[in-house]
């Protein structure tokens, strides 16, 4: 029988080995700061966070942006 890990936990896990340099998917970037992807892309058009478009439909979200914003309790 195999231990099934909860989604969010994997995703914090991930997230605080990356360094501030990294970018984040959308799907980590959402789970991490616990909100829909509509949020995510407000946060980035407002400049909260910083992202990169690294090719078509792919964009990543700056992990060092990310852990700034989570420290001013969003």
């Amino acid at each position: 029988m195999s231990l099934q890990t909860n989604p969010r936990e994997s995703a914090l896990a991930q997230f605080t080995n990356l360094p501030d340099e990294a970018g984040a998917r959308m799907p980590l970037a959402r789970s991490v700061l616990g909100c829909s992807s509509a949020t995510v892309w407000r946060l980035a058009k407002s400049g909260k966070i910083t992202s990169r478009k690294i090719s078509q439909g792919v964009t990543v979200f700056n992990v060092g942006s990310i852990r700034a914003l989570l420290s001013e309790g969003i």
